[in-house]
């Protein structure tokens, strides 16, 4: 267990009998934690909006869906502490369960929004009118973000805004 996990823990009173980081995920940390309950602690250390961003999106879909989603039992700056979702790994072989999360998609693209951006807290900031400008918007911004490589740019963007794919 990291510092990190160990100081989240104690500062929530929660005494664990196992912690194990979760082996996918590139970006955010995400634990199994065994105590009183399970839970999984999920940590950000870049974008921090996005923890205040998923508890809204759970809580959301929790209302609108009978997707099973966690409850969010403490939002902290960097952090999440959920209790656990028990599931299964998805295999491509298992047809039912292929059948199953196709149906949760569905449900949860079901949930509908005023306008196209990026989801900020409980808002969406900018807001489009349309999923191609958003699209468009977004490719820049994040294009714009990366150093030098014009030739790459230029070809991605002509993939995306000449063949239409948004």
């Amino acid at each position: 267990m990291t510092n990190e996990v160990g100081g989240i823990l104690r500062q929530l009173g929660i005494k664990p009998a196992y912690v194990k980081r979760f082996k996918k995920g590139a970006i955010n940390k995400t634990y199994d934690i065994q105590a009183q309950q399970n839970y999984v602690l999920r940590i950000y250390p870049r974008d921090f909006w996005k923890a205040k961003k998923e508890a809204y999106l759970y809580r959301l879909l929790g209302k609108k869906t009978d997707v099973p989603v966690p409850n969010v039992i403490k939002q902290g700056r960097n952090y999440l502490l959920m209790q656990k979702v028990e599931g299964k790994a998805l295999s491509l072989s298992d047809r039912k369960l292929v059948k199953a999360s196709g149906e949760m998609l569905a449900k949860i693209h079901s949930v509908k929004f005023s306008s196209f951006g990026w989801i900020i807290g409980r808002q969406i900031e900018p807001k489009f009118t349309t999923w191609e400008k958003f699209v468009k918007y977004d490719t820049e911004k994040k294009l714009g973000k990366i150093p030098g490589h014009l030739f790459l740019k230029r070809e991605i963007k002509k993939i995306i805004f000449d063949n239409k794919i948004a």
